[in-house]
């Protein structure tokens, strides 16, 4: 391959005969087969070319070479990049190749976030939760099962278990608001939302989303004065662009009058 490569160097950079310099590449591909170097030198004229589907088999190529020879590290690496430019094509081409190898879980549910295929996201979510054991994947577990149903009702149950669950190990304010918010909006148990929502506002006194629900349990305890004082502070700070602030502002202002 040395021989070849000189004489590719000299066609491609020297003569500018690129046409040629990838075909004797990729034919000596074809008659002796996969070697990285040959490969590692059509990538880097891809790249030059930004050649997208030029790169992306190239990629493939080495990648099973990689995996043909038990390469793991550099397997898992060429794995990346390829899925990186799999995603700028076709983010459906990264997602199948990903399930189809296996080998990166996490990426593979971030791409299912990414497009908004929530039920397989929990899938994915919930096999690497069952092997780590990880306590705070319980919690992205909840709130894909609750963003994902249909009947958010139906999955409540299993949803504030969860996240009860989570907080009796982690002291998180995002999981403290979340849960908050459910037992406030679906009126399950308002005052003890009210009790996880302080909790997140005493770790994070100005986030806007915390006081927002907040405001939320004090309306539904018909404290008007002290939901509309904090609604205030809301739509003062961010507007009435989200649909679920507007709502909140209009019924607690009639709550006020």
């Amino acid at each position: 391959p040395r021989t070849l490569l000189n004489l590719v160097n000299i066609l491609y950079s020297y003569l500018n005969e690129k046409e040629k310099a990838l075909s004797y590449l990729e034919t000596h591909i074809r008659l002796y087969g996969d070697e990285l170097i040959i490969n590692y030198k059509l990538l880097s004229i891809y790249q030059e070319q930004k050649n997208i589907d030029g790169i992306i088999s190239i990629l493939k190529r080495i990648y099973y070479k990689y995996k043909e020879d038990g390469n793991k590290v550099p397997k898992m690496k060429t794995s990346e990049i390829l899925v990186s430019y799999l995603e700028k094509k076709d983010i459906n081409q990264a997602i199948e190749f990903l399930k189809k190898e296996n080998n990166n879980p996490e990426k593979l549910l971030t791409l299912y976030k990414k497009t908004n295929q929530m039920k397989k996201a929990l899938d994915v979510i919930m096999s690497i939760y069952k092997k780590s054991g990880n306590i705070d994947l319980l919690a992205q577990v909840a709130i894909l099962e609750f963003e994902s149903a249909k009947d958010k009702r139906k999955v409540i149950p299993s949803v504030v278990k969860k996240f009860k669950d989570v907080l009796t190990v982690l002291d998180s304010h995002i999981y403290q608001n979340y849960l908050g918010y459910i037992l406030i909006d679906f009126d399950i148990n308002v005052k003890e939302g009210l009790k996880f929502v302080n909790q997140a506002l005493s770790k994070a006194p100005n986030n806007i989303a915390y006081i927002d629900s907040l405001a939320w349990g004090q309306y539904k305890l018909k404290k008007c004065k002290k939901a509309y004082k904090n609604m205030k502070k809301v739509v003062d700070s961010v507007g009435l662009d989200d649909k679920e602030i507007k709502l909140h502002w209009k019924k607690i202002k009639e709550c006020h009058k």
